[in-house]
């Protein structure tokens, strides 16, 4: 029954009621770190669970550059809210319920409820700190979210003996094609498919969802 989001890059609304998921029913949005492709579509997940009658949103970040975009979320937006108000009232303002936390290279308990808890730990997407990955244990399973990251350790010791695991994932086929550009940088803070998969299998995990490619 606990309906958590991980990031919220472009789409993310209509991916949600693409999949019949009323966006109020939201319990939590976990952010994994500030790059824009994963954040771009917060600020109307927010903006639209308040139209659809949710006033506050909790936000889980680590402490720092996603912490404090989560924070002030809405302020480019005041004078937009404060004219829906006027005009329909809904209830009073949407809010951010922010609840932040120190990225630790140690799983560390970040958010729960009604049974389902998160874990976080630090992973590698420098220059991007911090960054973190997510595990979310629950009664049903649990399912562990890498954020962008290299296949490093953190992960692999957070996913064990996972149900699922959903990665972050690069194909080493497309690096090579574009070996000279900005596409040889980008490609060296994500994850290697061949090495992702050896990962996958020493933690145990039950399924491997690929992502991000």
């Amino acid at each position: 029954g606990v309906r958590l989001q991980v990031d919220a890059g472009r789409g993310t609304v209509l991916r949600l009621a693409g999949s019949m998921t009323p966006l109020p029913t939201l319990d939590a949005v976990l952010l994994t770190h500030h790059h824009s492709d994963h954040l771009v579509g917060l600020a109307d997940l927010v903006l639209s669970r308040w139209l659809a009658g949710a006033h506050r949103t909790t936000i889980v970040a680590p402490t720092g550059p996603t912490a404090r975009f989560a924070a002030g979320l809405l302020d480019p937006w005041a004078e937009d809210i404060a004219v829906r108000i006027e005009h329909a009232g809904h209830g009073g303002p949407p809010a951010v319920d922010l609840v932040d936390f120190a990225a630790s290279s140690s799983p560390t308990e970040v958010w729960g409820s009604e049974g389902v808890t998160v874990t976080a730990v630090a992973v590698h997407h420098e220059p991007v700190v911090p960054a973190v990955a997510y595990r979310v244990d629950g009664p049903s399973g649990s399912v562990v979210v890498s954020g962008d990251t290299v296949v490093c350790d953190e992960v692999e010791q957070l996913a064990r003996g996972a149900d699922v695991l959903v990665h972050e994932v690069r194909l080493r086929s497309f690096a090579d094609a574009v070996v000279g550009t900005h596409y040889e940088a980008i490609s060296a803070y994500h994850a290697d498919a061949i090495e992702l998969g050896a990962a996958a299998q020493r933690a145990g995990v039950g399924r491997l969802m690929l992502t991000h490619f």
